[in-house]
Order: C-alpha cells, then structure tokens, then sequence
C-alpha cells in the first residue's frame, strides 16, 4: 500500500522558531519529525512512499534518498510553485500505482488502524475515507459532522474547516476534527484540477454538496502536532 506524505508547506508559524528550515525536519529528541512519521508508518505495513514537496525540498531530499536506508520506497512529487494541499494530491497522482492510496499530513501524527479506515471505506462503497478525531479544541482545527453514525463511522454530511463561521448554525449533534489522515481512491483524485486547492477548504466541501460519497470513522488515540510553536513544543515534550 502506498501513501501519499503532504510534505511541502512553508511552516510560516514556526519562522521564529525554526527560520529558514522545512517543519517537517524539525529534530525531536534527535531525529527528524518526518523519519518518526515514516518510521511509525513502516510498523504499520506501509513502505512505499510518495513525499509531496515544495519549500525545501532539498532537506528532506538530501536526507532521505530513495528510501532505501530506510527499508522503505520514496518518489518524489515536486512542487515548482505552491500548489496547496489539493493541488500536492493532484500532482503526485502520476505516481500512485494502486486504485486507492492513503494521504496523510506530513506534520501531524496520530495512531492509524488502517482495517479501520479500509473498512470504513468498504462498508459506504465511498471515494474517500477521513480519520477523525474527538477534540474539545475545534476552532483550531474545524470540524466534521457524520450522517447515521454508527459502529462503522458515517457519512460526511458536513466539513467546516477551522477559521469559517457560518451564521446561524446551531450544533444538534457530535462533530469531530479531521486528523488528516485520509484514505482515496485514485480516480477520484484524478478529479482534482491541477492548481493551488486546498483539499480542506476548496475541495471536500465541494465534494459533499455533489454527493460524492466521502466517509468518516473516529479513532482514539493522541494526536501530535507541530504546525505552531506551542503544539511544537508539546510533541517535543510527548516524544523522547
């Protein structure tokens, strides 16, 4: 099984803590945040990898070769200019070799059952399968609303990414945030256009209102995060 690893953000909220440097390959507790990603994903089964880069690309190019090091498998899907999370999926598709590929955050990590996410996908015969989580916090991250949850997960009836209000909503149900972790099958990322999308903002919203069959399932496990100092800070504290 493949996955698609979103590698290629300009870390702008860590610039006084990191400077110049790719967040993805900000060392904790001596290695680089990317190669613990990768290495918990090789204990799960997943060794062939598919890193989505732009803003310097270099560090982690320089860094980790074709993988072989590793014990694992990388392409690499350059970026000439930003193309945002959407735009990465969409111009990495060349190179997924299977009908279904999973897609994760390259600055996130969080435990994933992939049964639980090929099941999910399974049981609603959907295009796409998201990993959710159950977090107090959702400004920060936005959040997701299932239709007829049940043990299986659900239907994705409603995905409000962070920093988007909409007036006169009134909460009757549980939501989740999106752990971006993300199981798709390939003709659907076939779909995406080839420019600066984000898949949270432009592309799943829009999947939802055509009736595209997105799924969600919640998992229960901690989430790290380093996008900001402070989450930085904490998985600095969580990792050693």
């Amino acid at each position: 099984m493949q996955m698609i690893l979103l590698c290629g953000g300009l870390g702008m909220r860590l610039r006084k803590v990191i400077g110049e440097k790719q967040k993805v390959m900000v060392r904790i507790s001596g290695k680089p945040f990317l190669l613990r990603l990768v290495e918990y994903y090789k204990t799960l089964g997943i060794k062939d990898f598919i890193f989505a880069t732009g803003y310097r690309d270099d560090e982690i190019i320089d860094f980790f070769g074709n993988g072989e090091r590793y014990g694992i498998k990388i392409k690499y899907s350059k970026e000439t200019e930003p193309l945002g999370t959407g735009g990465a999926i969409r111009n990495a598709y060349e190179y997924i070799d299977d009908e279904k590929v999973f897609v994760a955050n390259g600055d996130t990590m969080f435990n994933v059952d992939i049964k639980l996410l090929n099941k999910n996908m399974s049981y609603y015969n959907a295009d796409m399968s998201i990993l959710l989580k159950d977090e107090d916090n959702k400004n920060r991250y936005g959040e997701v609303l299932l239709d007829d949850e049940n043990e299986y997960g659900g239907l994705l009836k409603s995905f409000i990414e962070k920093n988007i209000k909409k007036e006169g909503t009134k909460k009757t149900a549980r939501t989740y945030i999106n752990a971006g972790i993300y199981l798709m099958k390939k003709n659907i990322i076939r779909e995406i256009e080839l420019r600066k999308l984000s898949l949270e903002y432009d592309i799943i919203p829009k999947w939802i209102e055509e009736r595209k069959k997105i799924s969600g399932i919640v998992g229960d496990s901690k989430f790290l995060d380093i996008g900001t100092e402070e989450s930085l800070n904490r998985a600095k504290e969580d990792i050693r």
